[in-house]
């Protein structure tokens, strides 16, 4: 998958071009491999999502659902309709929503090259190990934004309100991706609001534990009460953290110095909002420190952006030459492909290795 991944990018090169067709559909092709022959049994939460569709017989079945995710109760009675096997649903459904994700690349950057390699590496990350093999409810609503914040961006509003309700039905914490994008529209992060969201964000942790904890705002609502009965000791997920913050920072401060081409308007505006986005989703994460797994839970969501904001800035404006631009993703993807696929926790949610 990582090599082809590479292939694909190297591809587009000018000499390369007559071979992206091909690279493309043959990391498709893996792609598809991939989810069909991995044990879709693995993964922690298989057992209670085959029992969530074992209980589904009927329609009125759906409106009893778990966490009143309807829309994945739903999808689950459509697949029982069918005829499917518990196993044979989960691996179709983990497809098709992955490919959701493409679909809203596609549609944002309007780019059939770009939202590939972005594509790509967003399949080399741990979030669509977890989202799309593991938290399949949370998979769909991050599918589902996705598609959300693209048509928000076209000023397609019925489109964005419709598919923002499905994915909220889908999984509760998708109504911080809903805010995180209407926010990014009319309160984009640049200039002095985005100095001053960088500067605030270390503090968010202690305002966050205020609210929740000594005020007692978790008790308000029952899930997010839920998630703070957890124990969630990954070490790993604060470093990620930190990372994203620094990831964060760096594309501001390029950004503020002008690297980035101001040619193109359009481009431009649409790179500020899916920074916006994220450093958002990412100040969601901080404010919610004080309950570890919800925050995990929402920087996966962040996470997926980072593929889009690594492409539009690199291939699209970023003033260096393309194989400058090429050695830079080689180098990432190479790292992140690498910790995603091997590390024991991720890689076991495959049930190809690491179990």
């Amino acid at each position: 998958m990582f090599s082809t991944s590479l292939l694909v990018l190297t591809s587009n090169d000018r000499q390369g071009k007559r071979y992206t067709v091909f690279f493309s559909l043959l990391f498709v092709v893996l792609f598809i491999l991939l989810m069909l022959v991995r044990d879709v049994s693995a993964p922690n939460d298989f057992g209670n999502y085959t029992i969530m569709y074992e209980q589904i017989n009927s329609f009125s079945d759906v409106w009893v659902a778990y966490h009143k995710n309807y829309t994945f109760s739903f999808l689950q009675y459509l697949g029982s309709v069918i005829g499917l096997s518990s196993e044979q649903f989960h691996t179709i459904f983990s497809l098709i929503i992955s490919l959701l994700v493409y679909r809203a690349f596609h549609l944002l950057f309007e780019d059939k090259k770009y939202a590939l390699i972005a594509f790509a590496l967003f399949l080399l990350s741990s979030t669509f190990i977890f989202l799309y093999a593991n938290v399949l409810r949370q998979g769909l609503a991050l599918s589902l934004m996705m598609l959300s914040s693209a048509y928000y961006w076209k000023r397609k509003r019925f489109s964005f309100l419709a598919f923002s309700v499905l994915a909220f039905f889908a999984h509760f914490s998708a109504i911080l991706f809903f805010i995180a994008v209407v926010l990014a529209k009319w309160l984009p992060l640049r200039k002095a609001i985005g100095t001053f969201h960088l500067i605030l964000l270390p503090l968010l942790p202690i305002i966050g534990y205020l609210l929740i904890d000594v005020v007692g705002v978790a008790s308000l609502l029952q899930s997010v009460e839920k998630y703070s009965n957890y124990d969630y000791s990954s070490k790993v997920f604060y470093v990620k953290l930190v990372v994203s913050y620094l990831f964060l920072v760096s594309l501001f401060i390029l950004n503020k110095n002008k690297y980035v081409a101001q040619s193109n308007e359009n481009l431009v505006e649409k790179y500020t909002y899916i920074y916006s986005i994220y450093g958002y989703l990412i100040a969601a994460s901080f404010s919610l420190l004080s309950i570890p797994l919800m925050s995990a839970r929402v920087h996966y969501f962040s996470n997926a952006l980072m593929p889009m904001l690594a492409v539009t800035f690199l291939f699209s404006s970023f003033k260096l030459r393309f194989e400058f631009k090429i050695a830079i993703v080689v180098v990432v993807a190479a790292a992140v492909g690498m910790v995603s696929y091997f590390y024991p926790s991720s890689a076991s949610q495959l049930g190809v290795y690491g179990q």
